[in-house]
């Protein structure tokens, strides 16, 4: 386990995963038509200046907590992915705790390339498609119905 206390900067190995909420609106959640499912949206994707996460594997190993405790009023939605799956996209995932409260502390930001350069507006937006591709929904339930001739 490569899991430090609370507040302490530790590696996010690539078998690990990050948490993210998501608001549940038509605005944050797109329609997958290969795979028949929604996913967020670019605008629930946004990296400012990164994106934020929460490291699933900290907050279940050293707090007992599970995707609910990461969904918010505004946000029911917790979506999850593979560090590993990221880092093959060609960006960076770091462990970067805000405080220590359990969610905080799990904090990981991932931005979109490992060598800091900032890729151009369309690189960014298919960074974000392949990005949102790879979460999968873990915790909530989408109550919008497909697309008509979905």
């Amino acid at each position: 386990m490569n899991h430090e206390s609370c507040g302490t900067l530790a590696c996010v190995p690539d078998a690990d995963h990050l948490w993210r909420s998501v608001r549940h609106d038509a605005s944050n959640l797109a329609w997958h038509d290969d795979e028949k499912r929604w996913i967020p949206a670019g605008t629930a994707l946004q990296f400012d200046p990164d994106w934020s996460g929460r490291w699933r594997e900290h907050l279940i190993d050293i707090h007992g907590l599970g995707p609910s405790d990461v969904a918010e009023a505004h946000r029911p939605l917790v979506f999850e992915v593979q560090v590993e799956a990221i880092r093959m996209l060609g960006m960076k995932v770091e462990h970067t705790p805000q405080a220590t409260d359990p969610t905080d502390c799990a904090h990981a930001s991932t931005w979109y390339r490992t060598d800091g350069a900032q890729p151009t507006r369309p690189e960014r937006a298919l960074l974000r498609n392949a990005l949102a591709v790879l979460l999968t929904l873990v915790h909530g339930a989408i109550a919008m119905p497909p697309p008509p001739g979905a």
